[in-house]
């Protein structure tokens, strides 16, 4: 039996068959109640560019996720931003790295264009997974339990969630609440393994949105640059390593002077 690989792939939401949107759904509908396919589709058509995941054998749908990106002006600032909307991979497909990488391609080219710009990638978490990718991929994001959020960072962190969110954004706790229905995940217990709940990141997600399970979604913000691509590049890199058994070939004082830099 061959093992399943997912290729990723951009496009501009505009150009989605319906064929494709209705997978999407499929997709989607399966993973989580309370919603509707109408609010599905507006959400879709407000992003600019999706990622849709493929089977690299028989080219099915096993995967997606949009991207919206804009500028925001604070305290007199520009920043890029970019904001992640739904993802959903199926469960054959997860921890590759083929939306990483696609993610990567949209920073380089957004970043060509925009080369003094700061980039910031504006998300919020209902469940522990896209939260573990930008706390294992990103060198500053917030927020985190190891560090308290800087003052500029936090009022950064406002500024966005209420232009975005509106009224469903909670300051006090940083929190958005869905305004209508609450949408949940279906299997609300598949979520967390006991291993999960020992990591230290997912401890403090669950204490910083304690109601996530109702449909509450944590803003998190991380500074997007040049060193987050080549920290993803060097955990790539070690992940490679350590498959193929190259450590013979990489000295030992080598490695330690790589491991200490990260």
């Amino acid at each position: 039996m061959r093992s399943k690989k997912l290729k990723m792939k951009s496009q501009l939401t505009a150009t989605i068959q319906p064929n494709e949107m209705d997978r999407l759904w499929q997709i989607y509908s399966q993973n989580y109640q309370n919603t509707s396919k109408e609010e599905f589709l507006n959400d879709i058509k407000a992003k600019q560019k999706i990622f849709i995941g493929r089977d690299t054998g028989d080219q099915s749908i096993q995967g997606f996720s949009t991207l919206e990106i804009y500028k925001h002006t604070f305290q007199n600032k520009t920043y890029g931003v970019f904001y992640s909307g739904d993802t959903m991979i199926l469960p054959d497909y997860w921890g590759q790295k083929a939306l990483h990488f696609q993610f990567a391609k949209e920073f380089i080219f957004w970043k060509l264009k925009n080369p003094f710009t700061p980039l910031y990638w504006l998300l919020i978490v209902m469940g522990y997974k896209t939260y573990l990718i930008m706390a294992k991929n990103s060198i500053h994001y917030w927020p985190n339990y190891k560090t308290k959020t800087p003052d500029k960072i936090q009022e950064l962190m406002h500024s966005l969630a209420k232009n975005k969110f509106g009224s469903c954004y909670h300051e006090s706790t940083g929190v958005v609440r869905p305004q209508t229905s609450e949408v949940t995940f279906i299997h609300p217990k598949a979520l967390f393994t006991q291993s999960v709940l020992k990591l230290p990141e997912v401890q403090f997600l669950n204490s910083k949105n304690p109601n996530h399970l109702k449909g509450e979604e944590l803003v998190c913000l991380s500074h997007l640059n040049v060193f987050t691509f080549c920290n993803i590049f060097y955990r790539t890199l070690k992940k490679i390593v350590r498959k193929w058994n190259l450590l013979p070939l990489i000295s030992k004082k080598t490695l330690k002077d790589i491991e200490q830099r990260h």
